[in-house]
């Protein structure tokens, strides 16, 4: 699992693992929005992992009020699709 807040990470882990005992689920800290977040998150699973069994998008973004223009749809395609498909690629390498 990736997630911007490692505490609550390992909560779901810990409740996931609860639930299904033969669980192999491992926590990263990866904010999506973040350059920097995403070049250590590549790093550190490329040295911790050999394979990447599954990896899940379930990245998402909210924004304040009812406001949808261009600039919002831009930012969430951004977060949604492109990180995550730099992600990806760089992980598949």
């Amino acid at each position: 699992m990736a997630c911007r807040n490692i505490e609550l990470a390992q909560k779901s882990r810990d409740e996931l693992v609860g639930k299904f005992k033969n669980a192999s689920i491992h926590v990263e800290q990866l904010d999506v929005t973040d350059k920097t977040s995403i070049e250590s998150f590549v790093k550190v699973v490329a040295e911790k992992y050999k394979v990447i069994d599954v990896l899940i998008n379930n990245a998402g973004v909210a924004t304040k009020g009812d406001a949808f223009d261009g600039e919002v749809a831009n930012f969430t395609f951004a977060t949604v699709f492109m990180r995550l498909c730099r992600i990806s690629m760089e992980l598949s390498t």
